[in-house]
């Protein structure tokens, strides 16, 4: 039940990062306008982002300054502009700049959208400490488990399920 609950959440990651972007513009925008707080904020940073010349852009017009704006827009960048993980996360440390932050934004972007077997096998053949990595990763797991907090973050996965057949599917 847990595997497959995080299945689907990371499916709709995919399907969000790769098919509903024309859907969830007006949705936000509508949202956005009536706390018009963010709206400006929206209107002057996060737009574009929905326009698919934004995609179009040459490389020099992307800013990978650091600041969570251009950090967000150099990832979105990254994905969108290649095929692969591999293609997204290298795009994303050759931008220069604050490298670290744009591939593990991009980086975690990536890895819901191709998932566990879109990561090329070399690299994590490459890791230092694999097994070390492995095994306490399988113990926070096994402690998240053991936690009520971990049953509710299930509940929520299946909430997100319900409501993603509704509106998705």
């Amino acid at each position: 039940m847990r595997a497959l609950s995080f299945k689907f959440f990371s499916q709709n990651v995919s399907k969000i990062l790769t098919e509903c972007q024309e859907d969830l513009q007006p949705l936000l925008e509508d949202y956005l306008r009536a706390n018009s707080e963010y709206w400006k904020e929206y209107q002057d940073q996060f737009r574009e982002l929905f326009d698919k010349d934004f995609y179009q852009k040459q490389r020099e017009e992307i800013m990978s300054t650091g600041y969570v704006v251009d950090s967000l827009k150099a990832s979105l960048w990254c994905l969108g502009t290649t095929e692969t993980f591999e293609g997204a996360a290298l795009k994303a440390v050759n931008l220069g700049n604050d490298t670290d932050t744009i591939g593990g934004i991009t980086g975690s972007f990536a890895g819901a959208l191709y998932k566990l077997e879109g990561i090329p096998d070399k690299w994590g053949q490459q890791l230092v400490n694999r097994e070390l990595i492995d095994e306490k990763c399988q113990k926070l797991i096994e402690c998240l488990g053991q936690l009520d907090l971990f049953m509710n973050v299930e509940y929520l996965l299946s909430l997100l399920d319900d409501l993603a057949e509704k509106n998705f599917y």
